[in-house]
């Protein structure tokens, strides 16, 4: 094992904690470091990915529900979109070129994080988040949300990212759904999502085991402190957080289409 190698577990503690706090499972992160860092293939980057990201949303999903800021009224059926776009975005891996479809994904990252950072205020209701779901007062178009879902599930299988980074802010300004509300559900979707992402990745032979435990060490422990931070963050800071993930995986996809080119 190589010195770098010993950092894994470090890495993960941050990729946790910072996945949490914004509801992102920390893909957008750990795909590019596999790839930069670690010389990964890219197909075997996004399926090892996919599986530290199951980490972490089962560690961040059992502080949300614990703090009561999951939404399972729209989880549940959220969820259930997901599961099929996730098997078929790892299926489609092996396949399907991505480069077009990286650079106009990278375009619109980067005007949702430009939108997140020094655009507009969000809506009413998601400035208006409680920490508990009860009593908010937002109505959410289910069947959006679920033709949404499954679009997040999809890039989510083919890009190892989890899908929190596209689903948060879709929540946040499509479906009006409250910040903080947002990232827990999200978290809990994620967690259903990255099961059937991962479990296709393991029968697909594209994941490295040992690289997913050691840097899943540092995940479950990172994303128990990123839920504990996130009930002292105001919503203005997680959008900011979330804008900075956004960009991140919009540069890493812009440096793949690059490389294509």
């Amino acid at each position: 094992m190589e010195t770098k190698d010993i950092l894994l577990p470090l890495f993960g503690f941050f990729i946790g904690a910072f996945g949490t706090l914004v509801g992102v499972g920390g893909g957008v992160i750990v795909v590019p470091l596999l790839i930069l860092a670690y010389s990964f293939d890219s197909r075997v980057a996004v399926g090892t990915s996919i599986v530290v990201v199951l980490l972490n949303a089962l560690s961040g999903t059992i502080a949300y529900l614990a703090q009561k800021r999951v939404d399972l009224k729209i989880a549940i059926p959220f969820s259930i979109a997901t599961v099929p776009g996730a098997v078929g975005g790892i299926l489609l891996n092996r396949y399907i070129s991505t480069a077009t479809f990286s650079f106009l994904f990278a375009i619109l990252l980067a005007a949702v994080a430009s939108y997140l950072a020094i655009g507009k205020h969000l809506s009413g209701q998601a400035e208006s988040a409680t920490l508990s779901v009860p009593g908010c007062g937002y109505n959410v178009k289910l069947r959006l949300g679920i033709f949404i879902s499954f679009g997040v599930g999809l890039i989510a299988g083919l890009f190892g990212i989890g899908g929190g980074v596209i689903h948060v802010p879709c929540m946040i300004l499509i479906l009006g759904i409250p910040v903080h509300i947002s990232t827990a559900t999200s978290h809990f979707i994620l967690a259903i999502t990255a099961t059937a992402a991962s479990a296709t990745a393991i029968l697909e032979q594209s994941v490295n085991v040992l690289y997913a435990l050691l840097l899943g060490c540092g995940v479950v422990v990172g994303a128990q402190v990123g839920a504990k931070i996130s009930v002292k963050t105001k919503s203005s800071t997680i959008k900011r957080l979330l804008s900075v993930a956004l960009a991140l995986l919009a540069a890493r996809l812009i440096i793949a289409y690059l490389r294509w080119m």
